[in-house]
């Protein structure tokens, strides 16, 4: 996925069904999303550095470098199973949309205005 970004910005899109027209293409933007949207960008903002929550949590701590299949390393494979079908069993019926990348053992949550990674 990450050799792919622009590709899957494009393929979320289209789920969500808002897809990028062909002068916005041709303008960048799926480029300027991917870029917006790095590590990198995120984890430096100002706010992100030293920022903190409504509890007091700073969200720095939400920021780390993700290794692709990492959780490999933490879960066993029956593990990532229970939360695949957890996930799966908590969203039933709240109207949200699940697209998920098994491969990854990622899952995207869609919302009204909103989109949540899963790892």
């Amino acid at each position: 996925m990450r050799d792919e970004l622009n590709f899957h910005v494009k393929r979320i899109a289209e789920f969500m069904g808002c897809p990028f027209s062909k002068e916005e293409e041709a303008s960048g933007i799926v480029n300027a999303i991917v870029k917006s949207c790095s590590f990198d960008k995120m984890s430096n903002l100002e706010v992100n550095k030293s920022g903190k929550d409504w509890s007091g949590l700073y969200y720095n701590t939400l920021f780390r470098r993700a290794v692709t299949e990492d959780w490999k390393n933490y879960l066993t494979p029956d593990m990532a199973h229970q939360i695949d079908h957890l996930t799966i069993e908590k969203f039933k019926g709240s109207g949200s949309k699940l697209f998920s990348i098994p491969a990854l053992s990622v899952w995207f949550v869609f919302e009204m205005n909103y989109c949540c990674v899963l790892f």
